[in-house]
């Protein structure tokens, strides 16, 4: 429920931030004559926070941009840091094992005022992607304990425009993650989940250096 609290929270900003841009999509339609097709390419790094642990990610992402404010397309994130599963280390066989992580699918946005050196934009990323397990010393047991996941990550962001080529993007947010099956016997016998959503989700903190083409000037404000 708390999380669930955190991502309304988010949405009920973002709105209030659009709020006073009335009648959005008539002027988008109004103005289709003289805006054209842009698109950009992403350089995303992030960082899971939680009560559990602390991990970084990085990858890419690449989308559409309609009319310089609606943005659709994809990405993929990968663990960067090193992780071990400390509670299935059962043995010596176990301690050369690191965790990977790694997921993408869609990227959807919202940019305000994109004209502006100085806006905010909010965006979602629905995804999927699966957790496993590797030995750091031979690379052909590289997919031990398996498992896959849903993940949504919705967060507000702030974007700088550096060049009209060049945007920088700072985003807080709150990554929510499911679908975890996958389950390891212990030492009594018992059967338990490998993996738990609460040790990978959480609040992110996010950079990122967009490149391509973001304002169309003759949509631009004088």
């Amino acid at each position: 429920m708390k999380r669930i609290a955190i991502l309304i929270f988010l949405l009920l900003l973002q709105f209030t931030m659009f709020a006073q841009k009335e009648n959005i999509i008539d002027s988008l339609y109004a103005s289709l004559d003289h805006r054209k097709l842009n698109g950009f390419i992403s350089l995303v790094s992030d960082i899971t926070i939680n009560e559990h642990i602390q991990f970084a990610s990085t990858g890419i992402g690449a989308a559409f941009l309609f009319g310089n404010k609606f943005f659709i397309g994809g990405y993929g994130l990968g663990l960067v840091s090193t992780i071990q599963k400390s509670d299935i280390l059962t043995d010596n066989t176990m301690l050369d094992y690191h965790l990977n992580y790694a997921h993408g699918g869609l990227w959807l946005g919202i940019i305000d005022s994109p004209c502006k050196r100085f806006h905010s934009s909010f965006s979602i990323k629905m995804g999927w992607g699966a957790l496993f397990m590797y030995n750091i010393n031979s690379p052909i047991t590289y997919n031990l304990n398996r498992d896959e996941f849903i993940v949504i990550t919705p967060q507000i962001e702030t974007d700088i425009f550096i060049t009209n080529w060049l945007r920088i993007n700072f985003g807080l947010g709150v990554r929510f993650i499911s679908g975890f099956s996958a389950q390891y016997k212990d030492s009594n016998g018992n059967f338990n989940n490998i993996y738990n959503s609460s040790e990978f989700e959480g609040f992110i903190a996010s950079f990122s250096l967009n490149f391509g083409s973001f304002c169309n000037q003759s949509s631009k404000k004088k």
